[in-house]
């Protein structure tokens, strides 16, 4: 496993603290051996860390340098990455733009679509729902979701929860309480799975305090308890 994916591994338990030195040692070797589809790689596992970090200015520097670098060594893959993690960082942030996000969500659609990437594409649809949700167009949003969630029918898709907590999201906006409900427990069924899935409580706990974890489990505990 690279360095950058294994950094990756450790954002996603929330173990943020031995992603960085894991990132910080992949940059390193990726610009020893000029790989730049790797030091692309590792430039957006910075980045996502910056995101969960709520460091949304650093983790824009660290998603334009990647797409630079994805873009010169010609990574199709890469640079899908680049634009959803732009689409996804323009929403977390507060002083982002719902706009920006919903054309870079757009740009990634179309790239993954033409590199055949399903779970690419299933992400660019979502993050383009939040946008135009954001952007005060739940009708729209809801068409592009139900695009994402068709998908996941198909084959699996990593990060599969965020998908179907969106897709609650927007019905739950829409006032459709039924469908909210069911996917917002769809999305906690998934969570609780794969914390289930840790042996170590420790390392459990700490897997449901970070995004997404905690907040699916939030949000569908406030919508069961209203």
């Amino acid at each position: 496993m690279k360095l950058a994916n294994l950094a990756q591994a450790h954002i996603d338990l929330g173990n943020y603290e031995q992603a960085r030195q894991l990132v910080k040692q992949a940059r390193k070797l990726c610009e020893q051996t000029r790989d730049k589809s790797a030091l692309a790689d590792a430039y957006f596992t910075s980045a996502l860390l910056r995101l969960r970090l709520e460091r949304h200015d650093d983790s824009l520097r660290y998603i334009d340098e990647g797409l630079r670098l994805a873009r010169e060594a010609d990574s199709r893959l890469d640079e899908i990455r680049g634009l959803l993690l732009w689409a996804e960082c323009q929403l977390e942030n507060p002083n982002g733009s719902a706009h920006e996000a919903a054309q870079k969500a757009m740009e990634a659609a179309r790239l993954a679509q033409e590199a055949e990437t399903p779970a690419e594409m299933v992400h660019a649809f979502s993050l383009q729902a939040r946008a135009l949700l954001k952007l005060g167009n739940p009708e729209e949003a809801i068409q592009r979701s139900a695009h994402a969630v068709a998908f996941t029918v198909v084959q699996p898709v990593p990060g599969v929860e965020v998908v179907y907590y969106v897709h609650g999201k927007i019905m739950q906006t829409l006032g459709r309480t039924g469908w909210a409900r069911m996917f917002l427990s769809k999305a906690r069924d998934e969570i609780m799975r794969k914390a289930n899935l840790l042996s170590q409580d420790k390392v459990r706990e700490i897997y449901l305090s970070v995004y997404p974890a905690r907040d699916i489990l939030r949000d569908y505990l406030r919508f069961i308890q209203n």
